[in-house]
């Protein structure tokens, strides 16, 4: 991990404790684990993926709910 990416999941993780439920495409994708770029293909393909990520627009953004991301790490199989 970058220390970038540190210092981004440090970030996060005071965004959780300080209750912020709605996170960035990039908060959401370092939550994942995945890069963002990777996160954005995802979302244009989600009606033909197995497991779509929840998302929502909100004011011609998109954000995420960390609470619905732990869900679907939970939910993900394996």
């Amino acid at each position: 991990m970058s220390v970038s990416d540190s210092k981004a999941l440090e970030s996060l993780e005071a965004k959780q404790k300080a209750g912020v439920r709605l996170v960035s495409v990039d908060e959401a994708a370092i939550f994942l684990g995945i890069s963002p770029q990777t996160l954005r293909n995802r979302l244009s393909r989600s009606s033909r993926c197995k497991h779509p990520i929840p998302s929502k627009k909100l004011g011609g953004r998109r954000v995420f709910d960390l609470r619905q991301l732990h869900d679907f790490v939970d939910a993900l199989p394996g």
